[in-house]
Order: C-alpha cells, then sequence, then structure tokens
C-alpha cells in the first residue's frame, strides 16, 4: 500500500511509462511495480537479487545514492527515497556491443588456412632436389609459391587479430593525425612498389593543404592498406591498372578516395560487402574481411566509408574524416620500410601479383 506522497509522486509518474519500475522496502519486500515490469517476469537472475541489494543498501544508509545491477539483457538501478525507507528500482536496456560469432570465424579461418596449407604440403611433399629447382621455370615458381602462401598465412592472422580487437571494444589511443602527409607517404611508397607490376600505376592528387584529424597511425595505415589490398585484387591482365588516391576538403571534412578501374563486382553484391568473411575469391587468397576491418576502423575514428561498384569502370571507395583543427599533431608518416616489411599484407599481395601477372603480360 502506497503510504507517503513519495510514493504517490513514484506510482503516478511510473505508471504508464514504458520504463520499468519496482519500489521496495527497506526490508527487501515489494511493495509496487508497474504494468511493464510485471511483465518482464521475474526469471532474471538478477531480478531475484533485487530484494538482497535493497536489502544490503538499507544496512549500509544513505552513504551510498544509488547502486546497480546487469544482466545480458537489463540493468537495473536501486535509488533510496524518503530517508531510505523505500527504495525505487528502474530498469533499461543494457548498452552492449555483440561479441563475435567464434564459430564463423573458426569456420572461415579453416576453408583459408585449408586451402593455403594444401599447397604447402604438395609442394613440399614433391621436393627431392630443391637446389635444382632454381635453376628451372616451373621449380622456381614452386617455390615462391611455397614463400608466398607462409606469408600470407602471417598477413592473415594479422587481419583476424585486428578483427576480434576491433570487435571485443579493445581500446586504440587516439591522437591528431596529419592525413596530408599520411596520404602522401602512402602513394610515394606505392609508386615505387607497384614499378614490379607490369601495366600498373598509381596517381595521386591533394586539393588544398592540412588534414588534421583524430586517429590512430596504426590502425589508419591498415585501413588504407586493406583498401589498396582490395583494389589490387581486382587487376584485370588485359588492360593497365590505375590506382587513383585523391585527399580533398569537403567543408569541415577531409574527403579521402581510393579508387580503381580493375574488375568491380556486380550490384546484387553490393550491400555485403562490409560483411565479416563475405568474399567472392574462390582461390581463398582472401578471409573476407579487408573491407570489414576498414569500415570499423574508419568509424571508431568517428568518420564515414562509402562505396561505389560499377561493372567495367571499376570501384571507389570514399573515407570522410571530420577534421580537427584544434587538435596537436604528429607527423603520421608512413615509412615505407614499415608498410612494405616482407610480412606486410600489402608486400604479400604486390609480390603474388608480380608473378601471377607478370608472365601472363610477358
Amino acid at each position: 500500500m502506497m503510504e507517503t506522497a513519495v510514493l504517490a509522486q513514484i506510482q503516478s509518474l511510473y505508471k504508464t511509462t514504458g520504463l520499468p519500475a519496482l519500489v521496495y522496502k527497506a526490508d527487501g519486500s515489494l511493495i509496487w511495480q508497474n504494468a511493464v515490469s510485471s511483465a518482464m517476469g521475474d526469471t532474471s537472475v538478477k531480478v531475484k537479487a533485487l530484494p538482497a541489494m535493497v536489502q544490503s543498501m538499507a544496512a549500509i544508509g544513505e552513504r551510498i545514492p544509488y547502486r546497480s545491477l546487469s544482466d545480458n539483457l537489463m540493468q537495473y538501478t536501486a535509488v533510496p527515497m524518503d530517508g531510505g525507507t523505500y527504495y525505487l528500482i528502474t530498469a533499461a536496456p543494457t548498452a552492449r556491443q555483440d561479441a563475435p560469432d567464434i564459430g564463423l570465424a573458426i569456420r572461415q579461418s579453416n576453408i583459408h588456412f585449408g586451402k593455403l596449407m594444401s599447397d604447402l604440403l604438395a609442394g613440399v611433399l614433391g621436393l627431392e632436389g630443391v637446389s635444382d629447382l632454381y635453376e628451372d621455370d616451373e621449380g622456381y615458381h614452386l617455390l615462391h609459391r611455397l614463400n608466398q602462401n607462409c606469408l600470407r598465412l602471417i598477413a592473415a592472422k594479422e587481419n583476424l587479430t585486428t578483427y576480434f580487437a576491433l570487435t571485443s571494444g579493445q581500446d586504440y589511443p587516439l591522437t591528431g593525425l596529419d592525413l596530408g602527409t599520411f596520404t602522401e607517404s602512402l602513394a610515394q611508397a606505392l609508386e615505387t612498389k607497384v614499378r614490379m607490376l607490369p601495366h600498373c600505376s598509381v596517381s595521386y592528387t591533394a586539393t588544398g593543404s592540412g588534414f588534421p584529424i583524430l586517429g590512430n597511425q596504426e590502425l589508419l595505415q591498415q585501413a588504407i592498406l586493406c583498401l589498396v589490398d582490395n583494389s589490387l585484387k581486382s587487376f584485370y591482365t588485359d588492360d593497365d591498372f590505375l590506382l587513383r588516391i585523391s585527399l580533398s576538403r569537403n567543408g569541415g571534412d577531409a574527403v579521402l578516395t581510393i579508387a580503381d578501374n580493375g574488375i568491380s563486382i556486380s550490384p546484387e553484391y553490393a550491400d555485403r560487402v562490409f560483411e565479416p568473411f563475405f568474399t567472392l575469391d574462390d582461390s581463398h587468397r582472401s578471409l573476407g574481411l579487408g573491407l570489414t576491418i576498414a569500415k570499423m576502423i574508419v568509424e571508431r575514428f568517428d568518420g564515414r566509408i562509402l562505396t561505389s561498384f560499377k561493372e567495367g569502370f571499376g570501384t571507389t571507395i570514399t573515407l570522410i574524416f571530420p577534421l580537427r583543427e584544434d587538435l596537436p599533431l604528429c607527423a603520421a608518416e608512413l615509412p615505407s620500410g614499415d608498410m612494405f616489411r616482407p610480412t606486410a599484407p600489402l608486400h604479400t599481395q604486390l609480390a603474388d601479383e608480380a608473378v601471377c601477372i607478370g608472365p601472363a603480360l610477358a
């Protein structure tokens, strides 16, 4: 029975609201709850624990202004009312991030790794005179394939590690970055590296200067390299391949565009490109995480990522970052030695294309 004006006010406030509410006495007995709370039932472990929470609060007194309990669905918050005679408990949906689908990751990874390992084993079991293989074209390409598959295993591990870190909410320190310096260093390194690829070139343009953004250099590097790697996979050997990188300002945003004239995907798949482990690569050279990781990283920087796929005309990926003129900047330079270290995903991809595409164009 409602005994005071305070309780009458609580009843009036929460009677018709969509927010669950309960009122307990200091001894842990329930004296009122609204219809929304009644419909929830008492199956939750946390709901059953509410009387004990109220009793412990009452024993301590008003030194604790509130106390909360959470489960997978709801968070319950208790507040002492009327000098601690009664306790109002409200409930709200728990704000949480879904955990990654570990089972899906394992299945997809096994397909990918199984393909690579079968190539490795097929090569290893056929080796007898390793030194002799370097003397003929077929043997040399076999050894190269073994080496590249080993590097792909390492690169795939890096992508999986980043994916699970981002999905599980791992904290990355964010600082002010000079996106202009970063992008220019990237383009210069790419222009040097792609010279090993016949009929492949890189262009870079920047409109304006000073592109301060809030981000993390390590994550930014991985996002851009994932996008470049995605473009290189569309390399079609019958035409010259051009990777175009441009940077400009649009009001208060920095706009970074990575475009290519490679093979684009069909419109029917355009809505799925950011799905984890989605790939159209039957060779299993890709885990299907590149665009997923890039999107997660860009959004971690409060940015947006847009895609445009047009069959016969290539792919355009646009990254939009809010400019932060107020931030002190670090250089955010990307040394080519780091970007193209032997285990870096981009180095592996470029070396792959040099061997796979070179003979076809010779």
